[in-house]
């Protein structure tokens, strides 16, 4: 009967501990987080570099480009007539103040006709080199003399004569750790 006492009083004062370490921690408010230990990282300097310059000007110049192109859609015109549009406020950019349009000074080009002059100069050229040839290079190619296959036949090894000198290869060729250095 004392064993079971002491079991309930040991449970008892466990329970009692942690009701008091959970009213504890339940009082004891979070302090705001502090400074982090860290140090804060220094402000990017106002002046960009000239990547960085080219790319505000490359998004500029997409975005000129792209409401141009929805002006375009958005007032698209039946006639062949240029389509005037309002100026923009550009940038101060220099590159982009000293750019004109050139579309109303286009003439149109037309070259079918000289290049009909240049396939007739080259049908006449052709004809020309043709009407110079000798009739007897023109003959049919049955002609021609013939020459005996055996001289443009390869000589056949058998699998023994090719197997013999792949061995003798490999004993009068310098061994594989040497070879690379003659190579080189």
């Amino acid at each position: 009967m004392t064993g079971d006492i002491n079991g309930f009083l040991v449970i008892g004062a466990l329970w009692f501990v942690l009701t008091l370490i959970t009213r504890a921690k339940g009082s004891i408010r979070p302090r705001p987080p502090g400074p982090p230990s860290y140090p804060r990282p220094t402000p990017l300097p106002s002046r960009q570099d000239p990547t960085q310059q080219e790319g505000v000007r490359l998004q500029r110049m997409l975005g000129d480009l792209r409401r141009a192109l929805e002006e375009a859609a958005q007032t698209s015109s039946p006639s062949d007539e240029p389509v005037a549009r309002p100026r923009q406020a550009r940038s101060k950019s220099p590159e982009l103040s000293e750019v004109e349009s050139l579309e109303g000074e286009r003439e149109p080009v037309d070259l079918d006709d000289e290049a009909a002059g240049i396939e007739a100069r080259r049908i006449q050229a052709a004809i020309e080199r043709n009407a110079g040839r000798k009739p007897e290079a023109q003959r049919p190619a049955a002609l021609v003399r013939q020459e005996p296959a055996d001289h443009t036949s390869a000589p056949r090894y058998s699998a023994r004569q090719l197997r013999d000198a792949v061995v003798w290869r490999e004993i009068l060729d310098p061994p594989l750790a040497l070879r690379n250095e003659r190579e080189g």
